[in-house]
């Protein structure tokens, strides 16, 4: 199986799970980091170049560069970096517009390139085989509820001026970072988003974020959905798919990549999914899609029907002193 050979932008917390994720798929050679000295020791350790800037980094012989940078630069270094000719892949937002996402796609396609943003459940083997559990079984389901929390939010309370703590690059709290997967992921089974309702609130931490959000609306297929995030609860992802008379119910534990399953209220559950069976995590995912040459069209799509959602939804914010 051919590698590619990877840069990588961003060794904070997300940068470093890419790095031990990403192999046999990616070689990463090159990386820039803000801090070098900070992580000096992780870059020995990888067997890393650090390169002083993007110019120098775009420079290498690269056939991929991945981004782990705060929300507001994916945008210009996505623009830069397929300019340049060098595909990416991009944590999640990739740009903080419709038009922004359009003139991305627009440059990927003009220069043949691949641009990739890591919504990674589409590609984990027992999620599609959800999705397929529920065209047989439901077909145009009545109701979804998605769930996605984690105590993340705790991690910051001692240093709420990073910026993954901030309103500032997460305008939504934790459904910016949490919620914007449940989200694309209900528009990519079931189709854009007709009309709804956000509610942001503060509920458990001393700093000044949303760590609450749920979201309600209908799709224009004239599903109801319910989408909940929080980064004060303890860990969950869980899909629910209400049809006439049956539900069926998709588990994933993503950090500990112990199982996935699927179950039906009806029959119990349906599937189980155990560590390498399934769990390819983050990277791996995308790597698989880049074997395989997806059509760029269908991810533009699901993008901007996202964004589109977002814009126009009426959001309720608590109001907090900022």
């Amino acid at each position: 199986m051919k590698k590619y050979k990877a840069g990588l932008v961003g060794l904070g917390r997300w940068g470093k799970v890419i790095l031990e994720k990403g192999n046999p798929y990616f070689n990463f050679t090159h990386a820039l980091t803000k801090n070098p000295s900070k992580h000096n020791e992780l870059i020995q350790i990888a067997q890393l170049k650090h390169c002083s800037d993007l110019d120098e980094l775009m420079s290498q012989d690269l056939d991929l560069i991945f981004l782990a940078t705060p929300h507001r630069q994916h945008f210009q270094q996505t623009q830069q970096i397929l300019m340049n000719g060098i595909s990416v892949h991009c944590e999640p937002p990739l740009a903080l517009s419709v038009e922004q996402m359009k003139e991305l796609f627009s440059i990927a396609r003009q220069k043949k390139l691949h641009l990739f943003v890591g919504y990674n459940m589409s590609h984990l083997a027992a999620f599609k085989d959800f999705k397929a559990q529920v065209d047989k079984r439901i077909g145009m389901p009545k109701k979804v509820f998605m769930e996605y929390s984690s105590n993340s939010g705790y991690r910051y309370t001692e240093n709420p001026t990073h910026w993954r703590a901030g309103l500032n690059q997460n305008p939504l709290g934790c459904f910016s970072t949490m919620g914007d997967h449940l989200l694309f992921h209900l528009i990519e089974n079931f189709g854009p988003v007709q009309t709804s309702h956000i509610k942001a609130r503060r509920e458990k931490l001393d700093y000044e974020f949303y760590d609450t959000v749920t979201m309600d609306g209908q799709l224009e297929s004239g599903v109801k959905f319910h989408l909940k995030t929080s980064c004060v609860d303890e860990y969950c992802f869980r899909v629910v798919v209400h049809g006439g008379d049956e539900e069926l119910i998709f588990e994933h534990d993503y950090f500990n990549l112990l199982k996935s399953t699927i179950t039906s209220n009806k029959e119990g559950i349906i599937q189980e999914y155990l560590n390498e069976d399934s769990m390819l995590f983050q990277s791996q995912f995308e790597a698989r899609i880049l074997l395989q040459e997806p059509s760029l069209q269908s991810l533009e799509s699901t993008l901007i029907a996202q964004s589109k959602a977002l814009l126009t939804s009426v959001v309720d914010k608590e109001n907090l002193s900022f």
